[in-house]
């Protein structure tokens, strides 16, 4: 019975992080470029919070990456938009083929208040930022939900 509930929890979290990949690849596909799932470890809090990212993206932009830069930035719509210097950290190097996957993982630091949004159901603002074939510089929004964790 044990071995059964064991395989079945084994099941459900790998189903609902499926689930979660699907769903933001499908609110990729209609007006995004980038989504994927993240999941935050080994978080510090203080007046800000340091983080491991670990983060699995799916390139929906029509083209495939390379060198592109992964950051958090402030989303600037809260009550009282965050500076750009409260958030640290990067991904950088990323390359990603089109309609595939990379995960990636960094360690960031972000202000308290942005995240306790998160806790709150935000989702953090990652930016994918790369040159385009036409030479341009591009920095998309990554469209993100959280990896659901199993039951314990």
């Amino acid at each position: 019975m044990l071995q059964i509930r064991h395989y079945f929890e084994r099941f459900s979290f790998r189903a609902l992080t499926l689930a979660a990949a699907l769903a933001a690849t499908l609110v990729a596909e209609n007006g995004r470029n980038f989504a994927g799932t993240f999941q935050l470890q080994n978080v510090i809090q203080g007046t800000a919070v340091q983080f491991d990212l670990k983060a699995t993206i799916q390139n929906v932009s029509g083209a495939a990456i390379q060198n592109a830069t992964v950051t958090i930035a402030s989303p600037g719509i809260r009550p009282m938009p965050l500076q750009a210097a409260d958030f640290q950290g990067s991904i950088t190097g990323v390359k990603v083929a089109y309609h595939k996957l990379v995960t990636l993982s960094g360690t960031f630091t972000v202000p308290l208040l942005e995240y306790q949004q998160w806790q709150r159901g935000a989702m953090p603002n990652m930016i994918i930022s790369y040159t385009n074939a036409a030479g341009q510089q591009v920095h998309d929004h990554v469209e993100l939900a959280p990896v659901i964790a199993p039951v314990q």
